[in-house]
């Protein structure tokens, strides 16, 4: 490349650059200026595009493409950048006119061609093309000003409510968001207490239908969701706790650990038997037990004064629980309670009779004390009925009239097999001795071991009934906290 040629493509890139950073300088003020109408839209009606950012950055990249393409399709051809050599360095036309003579064969256009390449090769195009700064940067930096003090001090505006709209419409959504997790939170809280079966079917069934379709389907009202919540939540939390103090199987714990306390011995009584009696009166009937089947296995091995003592100790023993079992005053108390409801001392008989024999399970008799205490309750009030609180009343007493009859059942049942295990064991310790006294022995051992059974039936039934008491008593305990906890956030 001759240096006619390297001086003709130096000016076309100059020239090329210098169309660049006009362009650029338009594009750039077409952008700040767009950037700025957009602010000010933003100030002052609160409208903005997604992804802003995107928006901005994404501009001014168009902004330099758009100018580079310009100047690109723009660039000066070499005969241009030959005319603009000539007219800088006042070559009247030289190298433009080598350009244009170089294909010929002209003698004249060859030495018009060589003279332009001598002339170029002595001529210096150094700071001839300086780049010139456009003066649309002015108005770029300008528009870049109106930008930061348009950020700086105009306040923001809402002319339209758009953003309020916005705003209040988020405040919706989220309400409603929420509300949906409380109702998911409440029904997780039915469903668990439908799991420990603790609480009313009825209740569970009714809080499951207020609160499954607000699940199943968009919450369109918020508050309205929010009150059926708190309704359904504090519907099955009363139920809850009538259900507790209307539970008939803590009302007979109570009622054992109550009457079984008489069972006492003194302090001065030993032995297995006594300290089963001890048990029982604790209402650690499992440990109680533990002290029969001692008080069984060991008595062959005792010696005369032993197996006396406990013989003596097994009859008292029978002897208290009977009392316990036909205690006179407890069933004239019972009665009193009854005549309270409404009924005549006749009536209350008759159900004390029922409760006695509801007491070892006949269904019947729990039916018809069900619909004598049904109509006892519609006579109340001269017809009217009961009020809440005296229904509620009503209830408890009934709980524990039965629970007394319970108990009573279970005493005798005790007695009669604590009377069994006392005359084996008088019998066992009054053959020892005499002729066929080992079979007499093993025989009045088996009466032991039976009776003993009966005894363990019975301890291991109000074991058990105990502990699904508090079972139950716990597991309401800890759910009417969760269940209120619940009603009260909605």
């Amino acid at each position: 490349m001759s240096r006619l040629d390297r001086h003709v493509a130096m000016v076309q890139n100059k020239l090329a650059l210098t169309r660049f950073v006009h362009a650029l300088a338009w594009a750039t003020t077409v952008w700040a200026l767009a950037l700025w109408v957009g602010i000010l839209i933003d100030r002052i009606f609160r409208l903005r595009p997604p992804q802003v950012a995107w928006f901005i950055w994404g501009g001014l990249g168009a902004a330099v493409l758009v100018s580079l393409v310009y100047a690109l399709m723009r660039r000066p051809t070499a005969h241009e950048a030959a005319v603009a050599i000539d007219e800088k360095l006042a070559l009247k036309e030289k190298f433009s006119t080598a350009l244009y003579a170089r294909p010929l064969n002209d003698p004249f256009a060859q030495a018009a061609v060589k003279d332009a390449e001598l002339t170029a090769d002595n001529v210096s195009l150094h700071k001839r093309f300086p780049l010139v700064f456009p003066r649309q940067s002015l108005g770029t930096a300008g528009i870049g000003i109106l930008v930061a003090l348009t950020l700086a001090f105009m306040p923001t505006m809402d002319l339209f409510g758009k953003q309020a709209a916005r705003e209040e419409e988020n405040r919706q959504q989220q309400k409603t968001e929420e509300t949906r997790k409380l109702v998911e939170r409440a029904l997780k809280v039915v469903v668990e207490t439908e799991t420990k079966g603790v609480a009313d079917e009825e209740a569970i069934k009714q809080a499951k239908l207020d609160l499954q379709p607000l699940v199943n389907a968009p919450i369109k009202d918020p508050d309205k969701a929010r009150r059926t919540v708190a309704r359904a939540l504090s519907e099955l939390e009363q139920s809850l706790k009538k259900q507790m103090a209307s539970n008939q199987r803590i009302a007979d714990v109570e009622a054992d650990s109550k009457a079984f306390k008489s069972l006492t011995p003194g302090d001065d009584e030993k032995g297995p038997v006594a300290d089963a009696q001890r048990k029982i009166a604790k209402g650690e009937f499992g440990d109680a037990v533990d002290e029969l089947s001692k008080a069984v296995s060991k008595f062959d091995k005792m010696d005369e004064k032993e197996q006396q003592k406990a013989a003596e100790q097994m009859q008292k023993m029978a002897q208290q629980l009977q009392q316990m079992a036909n205690n006179p005053q407890q069933q004239q108390q019972a009665q009193q309670q009854m005549q309270q409801l409404g009924l005549t001392p006749q009536q209350a008989q008759k159900a004390q009779e029922l409760m006695q024999q509801a007491a070892q399970g006949d269904k019947q008799a729990q039916q018809q004390l069900q619909q004598m205490a049904q109509k006892a309750m519609q006579q109340m009030n001269n017809g009217q009925g009961p009020t809440q609180q005296q229904q509620q009343q009503l209830q408890q007493m009934m709980k524990q009239m039965q629970a007394q009859a319970n108990n009573q059942a279970q005493a005798n049942q005790m007695a009669q097999a604590a009377q069994q295990m006392a005359q084996a064991m008088k019998q066992a310790q009054q053959q020892q001795g005499q002729p066929g006294a080992q079979q007499a022995g093993q025989q009045a051992q088996q009466q032991m071991a039976q009776a003993q059974q009966q005894l363990n039936q019975q301890l291991q039934a109000m074991q058990a009934m105990k502990a699904d008491a508090q079972q139950v008593a716990a597991a309401q305990a800890a759910t009417v906290p969760t269940i209120g906890a619940s009603s009260r956030t909605a």
